[in-house]
């Protein structure tokens, strides 16, 4: 865990570990959200790392700061359901889901007929695209309602007792 710098919006070193161990022996990882979880992607040695982002500006931060270790693309975060080109007909072994930003926030995206679900364009999309996937920010309302709608769906949840709280889904 060589890479781990906390940040606020970012795990936790906690959370760090959880995604790392995940991680070990995966070939292929889609996140949105790129950040401290890409490094622990990186550090756990996943050769193919698609990360997404809707915001200019930290998609600009990472394109700096990952430079040719990670596929980064930019997805509507206001679009619901999401659809993404670029990876719209893969499969990946692992995902995290870290964006867009939160409910809880100011300039949150909200999706009509969606209010009070938060990442629920991002969630959807990654249930079509692997069999593990994690939410960061579990504990948080936004990312509670969109558990719920998993759970109906089928899907097992396990909830990490973290500090910011971290779901891991499983079919």
């Amino acid at each position: 865990m060589k890479n781990f710098k906390y940040n606020a919006a970012g795990p936790t070193q906690e959370e760090y570990e959880i995604i790392y161990n995940a991680a070990m022996g995966k070939q292929s990882v889609l996140e949105f959200g790129p950040g401290a979880s890409t490094w622990a992607f990186i550090d756990a040695g996943v050769h193919d790392i698609v990360s997404c982002e809707n915001n200019d500006r930290y998609f600009e931060i990472a394109k700096g700061k990952f430079k040719d270790r990670v596929t980064l693309v930019k997805f509507d975060a206001g679009q619901f359901p999401l659809r993404i080109p670029e990876i719209d007909d893969r499969e990946f072994d692992l995902v995290l889901v870290d964006a867009p930003i939160g409910s809880q926030a100011k300039q949150a995206i909200v999706i009509p007929e969606w209010e009070g679900f938060s990442r629920i364009n991002s969630l959807v999309y990654a249930l079509g695209k692997s069999d593990h996937i994690f939410l960061h920010d579990a504990h948080r309302e936004g990312e509670q309602n969109s558990l719920e709608v998993v759970r109906r769906l089928g899907y097992n949840v396990k909830i990490h007792d973290t500090m910011k709280g971290l779901a891991e889904i499983t079919k």
